[in-house]
């Protein structure tokens, strides 16, 4: 099974743990249950719990309108691209890990976790979630991060997996 590398910056994994998927069923109003159920019958991943569902990000990289753009390109141009709503995020490298950890945990306290999947993940440069100016760009720059591609403008690439469910944590990388 294909092995990855986590930043923990919830501070919510542990040796052993399974992650999956969660339904909810206790939206309100009742339309936007009906709603979420529509968009992911499945459930939702954490990602999707907090920049989605609950909109309750204190770790987000990217803003809630990217993830919902993002989101939307993916299902109208690229069905068959994992959802990063039901998705876990990792690395290939311990050094990417840590790289990540470096950028987006400043006191630098995050644990980095060695997981695995059945699946090789889907990987995409993380730095094209960003707005750079007109919606036009930002378009391009959903349509490169699904296409894995680059765009034809300078770009730095950090390179994310995204890992489809279920996602077994082995222990501590590091």
């Amino acid at each position: 099974m294909p092995r990855f590398y986590t930043v923990d910056r919830r501070g919510t994994l542990h040796e052993g743990l399974t992650l999956g998927l969660t339904r909810f069923d206790d939206v309100e109003p009742t339309a936007l249950q009906q709603h979420l159920d529509v968009l992911f019958s499945d459930g939702v991943a954490t990602h999707g719990e907090i920049n989605f569902v609950n909109a309750d990000a204190q770790f987000q990289v990217t803003d809630h309108l990217i993830e919902l753009i993002w989101e939307n390109v993916r299902r109208a141009h690229f069905p068959t691209a994992p959802s990063r709503f039901q998705s876990a995020f990792a690395v290939d490298t311990l050094d990417e890990a840590r790289a990540f950890r470096t950028a987006f945990d400043p006191t630098e306290t995050a644990k980095i976790w060695m997981v695995e999947t059945a699946h090789d993940g889907f990987r995409a440069n993380m730095e094209l979630l960003r707005a750079p100016g007109t919606a036009l760009m930002t378009s391009y720059h959903s349509h490169c991060y699904w296409s894995q591609q680059s765009p034809d403008h300078e770009v730095p690439v950090t390179w994310e997996v995204l890992l489809t469910p279920p996602i077994r944590v082995l222990g501590p990388a590091e």
